[in-house]
């Protein structure tokens, strides 16, 4: 499972609607859930800036404790996002259309 940016952040933050939800989906996806270099670097700045040092450091903890998994993106699905945002142009096509 790829996770963005929104349920990490939802999941470091208590105050946020959506917190016990984004906990519960990453406790249930393990070290299966597994987040792209662009989203490391976007949760910890963000963690930093909302929610404090702390925040971001404990979000790179779980990368560094294996409870996510760092993924690293291939050209090849780049491409494809690519090919397909240009090919269906709709608001979710790119990303999440990759198989």
């Amino acid at each position: 499972m790829i996770i963005d940016t929104g349920p990490l952040i939802a999941a470091l933050d208590q105050r946020d609607s959506y917190h016990e939800l984004a906990v519960r989906i990453l406790q249930a996806a393990r070290s299966e859930a597994m987040v792209s270099d662009p989203v490391i670097i976007e949760v910890d700045i963000l963690a930093r800036r909302w929610l404090g040092p702390s925040a971001g450091r404990a979000f790179l903890e779980t990368l560094r404790s294996g409870r996510h998994t760092r993924v690293a993106l291939a050209e090849g699905l780049l491409r494809r996002a690519i090919a397909n945002d240009r090919q269906y142009a709709t608001p979710i096509s790119g990303w999440l259309t990759c198989p």
